[in-house]
């Protein structure tokens, strides 16, 4: 049991620290061939695989995500001297949960066809409507924000967009200085990438892993297998394509490496990931539940080891399976995909089933019971059974063996 424990601990501290080799790969269903004469232009990229979707901006903006999630608000990073905030340029990009023949028809409504302007970004790719408003601050000056609603299908490529989604772009600025501001909101709009955002797939089929007593199901189109070391207790769940992640559950009992005496989850957590950097934390550790199960869960980045394949992700979570057993996960990916494998990994874990492994203790204690009764054997009622039976049933013979009778035959 304590080598067992050794081994499991020392491949996880190794799984932690060290680099499997993952590539980092975009989203395949968001295109990145799509160029622009004013590319250069925009220097900066932000990249967002919860909704999947990105956006390129110039240097001298900066990117902060919307309240609800659903987007991206830039403004200057060094704001216009003398001017009001409320004039101050801004601009909000969103992805709104309607389709876009709904969301037109109802600005439509609201605002009248006349009020609206056709719109198409300057490479062509996207089309939609423009339309302004103007508000006036108490000391006259005028504030004015263009929104566009624009159609998040790229006409030059095949890509995969969910129908229910709608992309609103809003310009705010001086109204005397929009114009400027327009230019750098439609070549942003040519950077935007959009796909379906990842659904986790069905949990259709399940592996039992009999060394471990771990019992899990996993989606459908990955394969599953048990790893032959350490001693078959690592259950091994893999993607499509292996690029996009791995996970694995290795089951590890709650002993002491060098005493075999008890120890908590936490002591766990402290041998495995005593040896990281604290600033290595993407998600520090924190409480997690699953599968009835408690325990804490959190997020390392792994630089490149220098192989070339890229910095990865490991997403760690410990689960208290009973007083001495714990299941550790390690879900690995670049980090443009850990959002997907962690969800992936977060929808197994809520399927896990837990049957406690026979231990070596265990598996002896059937052999010392009959022992045991032989030893119970010489009472006043059992002496004549036992003389009865002495040659029918050897297991008698050791303890009948040391009698002064037997001497002679030796």
């Amino acid at each position: 049991m304590n080598k067992l424990s050794t081994q499991v601990v020392a491949f996880l501290v190794l799984a932690v620290v060290t680099l499997v080799g993952v590539l980092i790969v975009t989203n395949s269903d968001i295109d990145t061939n799509v160029k622009t004469a004013d590319a250069s232009l925009l220097e900066l990229t932000t990249n967002d695989s919860s909704i999947d979707f990105s956006i390129s901006y110039p240097n001298e903006w900066q990117a902060a995500p919307t309240a609800d999630g659903a987007g991206y608000v830039f403004t200057l990073k060094e704001p216009l001297d003398g001017v009001a905030e409320e004039m101050q340029p801004q601009i909000e990009i969103t992805l709104q949960n309607s389709s876009y023949g709904d969301t037109l028809a109802a600005t439509q409504s609201d605002l009248g066809a006349d009020s609206l302007d056709a719109y198409k970004t300057v490479d062509s790719h996207r089309s939609g409507v423009r339309y302004t408003t103007t508000n006036s601050l108490d000391n006259g000056q005028q504030v004015a924000t263009d929104i566009i609603v624009l159609d998040p299908q790229d006409q030059s490529v095949t890509s995969e967009v969910e129908e229910n989604r709608t992309l609103i772009a809003r310009l705010t600025a001086d109204a005397n200085k929009i114009g400027e501001y327009r230019q750098t909101l439609d070549l942003m709009l040519t950077s935007v990438k959009v796909a379906e955002p990842f659904r986790v797939p069905q949990l259709a089929q399940t592996i039992t892993n009999p060394t471990s007593g771990i019992t899990v199901n996993y989606p459908e189109g990955w394969t599953a297998s048990v790893d032959a070391a350490p001693n078959d207790t690592i259950t091994r769940i893999v993607a499509p394509d292996e690029a996009d992640g791995l996970l694995r559950l290795a089951y590890v009992p709650l002993l002491d490496q060098a005493t075999g005496t008890p120890i908590t989850l936490a002591d766990l957590e402290s041998q495995i990931l005593g040896g990281v950097d604290p600033n290595s934390f993407i998600q520090p550790m924190a409480l997690y539940s699953a599968g009835g199960y408690t325990g804490d869960a959190g997020a390392v980045l792994v630089p490149d080891n220098g192989s070339g394949s890229g910095d990865s992700v490991i997403y760690v979570v410990f689960l208290q399976l009973s007083d001495a057993d714990a299941v550790v996960a390690l879900a690995q990916a670049g980090p443009n995909d850990i959002a997907n494998l962690q969800q992936v990994t977060d929808a197994v874990l809520q399927t896990i089933q837990f049957v406690p492994p026979a231990t070596p203790e265990a598996t002896e204690t059937p052999e010392s019971e009959p022992t045991e009764s032989a030893a119970e054997a010489p009472t006043e009622e059992a002496t004549p059974v036992a003389e009865e039976t002495a040659t029918a049933e050897p297991t008698e013979v050791p303890t009948e063996a040391p009698t002064t009778e037997a001497t002679p035959a030796n």
